[in-house]
Parts: C-alpha cells; structure tokens; sequence
C-alpha cells in the first residue's frame, strides 16, 4: 500500500479532552447575547402561533368574537415577554441566558403560561425544537472560534 496513513482512536483522546476543557470554560457571551434573540423570537412564534412550543394549539376562549388573538389584548404581555416592554426580565452572562416576565409587572403572565384554575395553560415561554438548534448551533460557533 502506497503512502498509508493510520489514525488511531487513542490520538484523539487528547484533543477530546482539549475540547472537553475548552467548552467547561469557555466565555461564550456573544454566543448567549445572540441566543437571547432567538429565545425572544422563540416565545414571538409561539404567540404569533398561538401554540405552546410543543407547537400545541391553544384552548381556544370560552367567548368568540372579541377581536383580538389569544393573550394579545393590550399587548403588554407579548412585549414583556420578549423583551420589548415594561416586565421583561433577562439576564445573560458568558455561559446562561436567562428571560421571564416580572411578575409584579404582569401580574397575569404565570396564570397564562401554566393556567390556574378555569383559565386553561396558555404555554408561551419556551423554546421549540429549532429555536434550541440554533442556540446549539450558536453555542458550538462559540466554541470554535475558542480553540481557533
């Protein structure tokens, strides 16, 4: 055989722990600052949908006809919930995002989000399966430009 070449397993064990390192470490802030705005346009789907992230549907309201989507009345809890209003709460650092709606502001957001008692569970925080793709994809981009 001419000019054979060999890559045995073991010669990658050192790289792998290299990467192990570098992804327990490594700041990623910029990757977290874009993966807020995908969370933010995550729960816009799931409003906009009106579905919960598992892209279920809604109940739908008991009365019809009162001209506005559902959990859309003054528009407060959608802009709180991302980002644009009065209640939004986010927090990114080098390794975490972290968003939710203050419930001091709306005080309503958490009766919608997990229901409570007759008002049925209106899930809009969370992400969907390709919102937390291009999180992972951001995250792993971050990474990259890490070990160069």
């Amino acid at each position: 055989m001419i000019g054979r070449q060999t890559f045995p397993v073991e010669d990658a064990a050192a790289e792998l722990t290299l990467l192990a390192e570098v992804f327990e470490s490594a700041p990623l802030a910029d990757a977290m600052r874009l993966c807020a705005g995908v969370m933010r346009q995550a729960v816009r789907d799931n409003f906009t949908s009106s579905a919960t992230p598992d892209n279920a549907n809604w109940p739908p309201r008991k009365l019809k006809g009162d001209g506005h989507p559902l959990l859309i009345d003054t528009g407060a809890l959608l802009q709180a919930a991302t980002g644009g209003g009065a209640g939004h709460i986010e927090q990114i650092d080098a390794r975490e995002v972290a968003m939710g709606v203050d419930g001091r502001v709306i005080p309503y957001a958490a009766t919608h989000n997990y229901g409570r008692g007759a008002i049925p569970q209106r899930e809009y925080a969370g992400l969907r399966p390709d919102h937390v793709d291009a999180c992972l994809d951001l995250i792993a981009d971050g990474l990259l430009q890490e070990i160069g």
